[in-house]
């Protein structure tokens, strides 16, 4: 937008901060657009006396449909609402009466097809813009609050990481060691509540009490003894991932 306190060499549109298209079934091949004062409120079909044109053009009786025809002037003029500033067709409001018109159409196939595109094209366009309109601050918290958990991520990494390793290697085990320590002695219950003959247990409720220990405490030695095998190579790994967050946090567009 120009705006003659700037550059006295261009039009002054400071009174007109809205931008509006002639014709918004050429939305996709770029259409012409005006500033206006607001965006329309009513739908309806032009005549040449008071057409939307582009600037310094003044359609007559005589020159109105080749005006429209070339794009200089609108040949109706359709209800918006404003979203950031552009007028958006408001689709429900538009007929194909008026699309028929426009140069982007051409005959009532056309203008059919037109329709439907600016239905689905542009109200799903309006509905995004408006939901981004109303939900910006929710976004920019967001951000705002990943941004700043990421630090505090990176911080606890260079401080904390090798606690949080070893405490989930810790974890790991002591919940499988755990687990096959209780899973054995629910086998051995069952086994006693098997062989007492006032109680109902099946032999298959054994079985899999039996195959869920051996399960578990396979998992449980295999996870150990990894473990072990492994602490050097998990020692150098948490020095590693320390020495990383230390070179994000150097980066000059994070630590400075």
């Amino acid at each position: 937008m120009n705006n003659a306190a700037t550059n006295a060499s261009m039009p002054d549109y400071s009174s007109k901060p809205y931008l509006y298209y002639l014709d918004p079934v050429g939305l996709l091949s770029g259409a012409v657009s005006v500033c206006v004062t607001e965006c329309p409120t009513v739908s309806s079909i032009d005549i040449y006396s008071n057409a939307t044109c582009k600037p310094g053009v003044t359609p007559t009786s005589g020159t109105y449909t080749a005006l429209i025809s070339s794009g200089e002037c609108a040949a109706y003029t359709y209800k918006s609402i404003s979203i950031y500033s552009v007028c958006v067709p408001d689709v429900s409001t538009i007929t194909n009466a008026m699309i028929a018109l426009s140069p982007s159409s051409g005959n009532t196939t056309a203008a059919l097809s037109a329709s439907s595109l600016l239905n689905n094209a542009v109200a799903s366009s309006a509905q995004i813009m408006s939901d981004l309109q109303k939900s910006w601050p929710v976004l920019a918290v967001s951000a705002g609050a990943g941004l700043f958990l990421s630090f505090c991520w990176l911080f606890m990494i260079q401080w904390f990481g090798s606690i949080f390793v070893w405490m989930a290697l810790l974890a790991f085990n002591v919940a499988f060691i755990g687990g096959a320590i209780w899973l054995y002695f629910y086998w051995q219950g069952m086994i006693v509540t098997f062989n007492n003959s006032t109680l109902s247990v099946d032999n298959w409720e054994v079985t899999a009490a039996f195959s869920a220990f051996i399960a578990v405490a396979a998992i449980a030695g295999i996870f150990l003894l990894v473990t072990i095998a492994m602490i050097k190579k998990i020692r150098l790994a948490v020095q590693i991932l320390k020495e990383a967050a230390q070179a994000v946090k150097a980066m000059p567009l994070i630590g400075n």
